[in-house]
C-alpha cells in the first residue's frame, strides 16, 4: 500500500462533548435501550436510554401485573400484553456496567444477560503476556489482545398493546456494514452481505409514523428464538418524534445481540408496542414483522482470522531498531481486523523477533523483505490457515522516513498457502489505526486495490466509497457511506465496503474449511522478484508441496553467450502494488547464465 506522508491519517483526540453523538467512541448506553431498575419497595422499574446515548431516564415505576415473562402469554389479536403484563422478568439484570458484562442489580427479575453498552468494558482486558497468545474474547489464556467490547445483550421488559399509527420502516443488522433484513414490511431476500454466526451485532429498528401519530415513547420487542436456551428476547424503547434515519443512532430503536446469541439457527420477530396499556391510535399491519411466527436471521459461519505479527529488527543501518509491538499497538491491530472483517474472532499473536540486514526504503527493498517473511512462515511450519504480518522500523518516524511505500502483500489465489504473508511499517505512530495492516492482510485474502488514489478492480461505488452505512462494533461509531472509502483504496477516511466485506467472508470461510488441502509432489523453485520500483532482484530458493498459481508468463533461459537454452511458461504471483510480484522458476542448471521474463530485461543468475 502506497501512502505519501501528507496523506497519512492523523490521530485526532476529541472530548466527548465536542463531536456529534454518533461518532463518540464510548457510550453510557445504546439510544432507546430499556434497562431494569429498582423501585421503592424493591419492585421492578424501567429506565430508558436517551437519544444521545449519554444518559438514562429516571426509574419509571408503578408497573403492575402477574410478572409473566415472554412466552407465557404471547401476542393476542392486534393488541394484548406479552406474557400477561408483568414486571421485567428473566433476563432483566444489569445496567451498562464498567465491565460490559452482567453487572448491575435486578429486582425480582431474575439473573438475565445484562446490558453492557457497546464500548463499555473496553477492548482488550488482559493485555499481552507470556508470548502474546490471544483468544479474541478479551485477555484469556496467556494474556493477549482481544474483546469486542460490552456486548452482553439487553433486558426483557413489559410492553402493552401494539403501537398505533406507526410502522416498522426497516430492520437492519450491523456487524461492520449495514445489512437490511426487512424493508417496508417485506423480507430482503437478496442481501448485500452475509450475517455472521458468532459475531456480535447491532440490530436497528427504523420507525415510520403515519398520519395521526402522537410523539411519545414506543417500545420494540425483539423476539429471538434458537435451539440454544441462552438466546434471550429483549425490549428497547425510544421517544419517537419522526421517521428514523440511518445517520442517527438516536432515531432508531436499537438492540445489542451478543456473539454467543448469534447462533446458526437464530430466528427473530420484531413488534412495536406502547410501553404499557392500550394502543394510542389505529394499529398498522406494519407494526410487527413477520405477521406470524419468526423469520430466519440467516447467519453464516466464516470462522476465525488467525494472524501472527512478526517483528523484524532492522540492522541495515546499524541501528538494530525494533518495531512497535507494544500492547497498545497489538490491540490496534486486533481492533482494525475485528472491526472490518466478517469474522467472529481474531486470534492475534506475537512471534519472536527476526534480524534483518537487507535495505528497505520508501521505494525499494520491499519485495525481498516480503519474500523473506513468506519463506520464514514456510520454515516455521505453521498451520496453513495462519497469516503472517511482518513489521519493521527502517526509520524511527514518518518525518525521517518520508513518503512512499508503507506496506506490501501478496494477492494469492484461495488455495495458495505459501503466500499468506504481508509486511508493513512498524515504527511508533506508523499505523495508529491499523489501516496499513488491515489493507495488506486484505491483499493476502485475495483483495486487490479498490480504485481511489490507485488503479484497481471494477468497483460498484464511485471513488471506492463503502456503499452502505458502516458501524464500528468496538468504538460504536457509524461510518457515513458518502464520506468513507474502502480500506483497500488509497483514499481517506477508510472503512470496509459491503462488497469487500462479502468477498472477505468467502475467502475466510474457504480457508477455514480446509477442503483444498491436497498435497502435491515437492517442487523446487527459484524466485525472481519484481520490486516496487520495477527492478528485478533474486529472491530465495524454496521447495513447496503445493501448486503455485499465478499469471502464466513466458520466460527465456539464456546461456553465457545470450543463446536461448529453453523457453518456459512460469507463474507470476502479483503483489499488492504493481508491478511488484514474484516469478516462480524451476531450479536452474549451471548452464543458465541469465533469465529474461516477458516485458523485462534479462538478469544474470545468482
Amino acid at each position: 500500500m502506497r501512502r505519501l506522508l501528507m496523506a497519512m491519517p492523523a490521530l485526532l483526540v476529541l472530548a466527548c462533548g465536542s463531536v456529534p453523538d454518533e461518532t463518540l467512541e464510548a457510550r453510557a448506553c445504546i439510544p432507546g435501550q430499556q434497562l431494569a431498575c429498582v423501585c421503592p419497595g424493591a419492585s421492578q422499574g424501567i429506565q430508558i436510554c436517551s437519544g444521545t446515548g449519554k444518559s438514562l431516564s429516571k426509574c419509571e415505576c408503578g408497573f403492575t401485573g402477574a410478572g409473566g415473562d415472554l412466552g407465557g402469554g404471547g401476542f393476542v389479536g392486534s393488541g394484548g400484553l406479552v406474557g400477561g403484563g408483568g414486571d421485567v422478568s428473566g433476563g432483566g439484570s444489569g445496567n451498562a456496567s464498567s465491565s460490559g458484562g452482567s453487572g448491575g442489580g435486578s429486582a425480582g427479575g431474575g439473573s438475565g444477560a445484562g446490558n453492557g453498552g457497546a464500548g463499555n468494558g473496553g477492548a482488550g482486558n488482559g493485555g499481552a503476556g507470556n508470548g502474546g497468545g490471544t483468544t479474541g474474547s478479551g485477555g484469556s489464556g496467556n494474556g493477549g489482545w482481544g474483546n469486542s467490547g460490552g456486548w452482553a445483550g439487553g433486558s426483557l421488559g413489559q410492553v402493552g398493546d401494539y403501537a398505533g399509527n406507526v410502522n416498522i420502516g426497516e430492520i437492519a443488522i450491523y456487524q461492520g456494514v449495514k445489512i437490511a433484513l426487512v424493508k417496508n414490511g417485506q423480507a430482503v431476500n437478496q442481501r448485500n452481505a452475509p450475517v455472521i454466526e458468532g459475531r456480535p451485532a447491532l440490530l436497528r429498528v427504523s420507525v415510520a409514523p403515519v398520519s395521526g401519530f402522537q410523539n411519545r415513547n414506543i417500545t420494540a420487542l425483539l423476539d429471538l428464538k434458537s435451539s440454544d436456551p441462552n438466546v434471550k428476547s429483549q425490549t428497547a424503547s425510544l421517544q419517537v418524534t419522526g421517521t428514523s434515519s440511518d445517520g442517527s443512532l438516536g432515531s432508531t430503536i436499537n438492540f445489542q445481540i451478543p456473539p454467543e446469541q448469534m447462533t446458526g439457527d437464530l430466528k427473530f420477530r420484531v413488534s412495536l408496542h406502547e410501553p404499557s396499556g392500550g394502543s394510542v391510535g389505529a394499529v398498522q399491519s406494519g407494526a410487527v414483522f413477520p405477521a406470524q411466527g419468526e423469520a430466519n436471521m440467516g447467519t453464516e459461519a466464516s470462522g476465525p482470522v488467525r494472524l501472527v505479527i512478526v517483528p523484524f529488527i532492522y540492522t541495515a543501518d546499524g541501528s538494530g531498531r525494533a518495531p512497535d509491538t507494544s500492547n497498545t499497538q497489538m490491540q490496534v491491530y486486533h481492533d482494525a481486523v475485528f472491526g472490518m472483517y466478517p469474522t467472529p474472532k481474531v486470534d492475534i499473536s506475537l512471534r519472536a523477533p527476526v534480524q534483518y540486514s537487507g535495505y528497505v526504503g520508501p521505494s525499494s527493498g520491499w519485495s525481498n523483505w516480503l519474500d523473506a517473511l513468506c519463506d520464514l512462515r514456510q520454515k516455521d511450519g505453521v498451520d496453513s490457515k495462519i497469516y503472517y504480518f511482518g513489521v519493521m522500523a527502517p526509520k524511527s518516524s514518518w518525518s525521517s522516513y518520508g513518503g512512499g511505500i508503507a506496506g506490501l502483500g501478496n494477492v494469492p489465489s484461495a488455495s495458495s498457502k505459501w503466500a499468506r504473508c504481508s509486511v508493513g511499517l512498524g515504527f511508533t505512530g506508523a499505523d495508529k489505526e491499523g489501516l496499513i495492516m488491515a489493507h495488506e492482510v486484505g491483499h493476502t485474502h485475495g483483495r486487490p486495490h479498490a480504485p481511489c488514489g490507485v488503479s484497481g478492480e471494477a468497483f460498484p461505488y464511485s471513488g471506492a466509497r463503502i456503499g452502505v452505512w458502516g458501524h464500528d462494533l468496538i468504538g460504536g461509531a457509524l461510518k457515513d457511506p458518502n464520506k468513507y472509502r474502502d480500506v483497500m483504496s488509497y483514499c481517506d477516511p477508510q472503512w470496509i465496503s459491503d462488497t469487500n466485506y462479502g468477498k472477505l467472508f468467502s475467502r475466510i470461510k474457504y480457508v477455514n474449511q480446509n477442503a483444498y488441502e491436497v498435497p502435491t509432489p515437492p517442487q523446487a523453485y527459484q524466485k525472481l522478484l519484481v520490486d516496487v520500483d520495477g527492478s528485478l532482484v533474486w529472491g530465495g530458493a524454496i521447495t513447496l508441496n503445493e501448486r503455485v498459481e499465478g499469471v502464466d508468463t513466458a520466460v527465456k533461459l539464456l546461456s553465457k553467450e545470450g543463446r536461448v537454452l529453453q523457453r518456459l511458461v512460469v507463474p507470476f504471483l502479483p503483489f499488492g502494488d504493481e508491478p511488484a510480484g514474484a516469478f516462480f522458476l524451476p531450479k536452474l542448471s549451471a548452464q543458465v547464465a541469465a533469465v529474461q521474463a516477458e516485458g523485462f530485461p534479462s538478469i544474470a543468475t545468482p
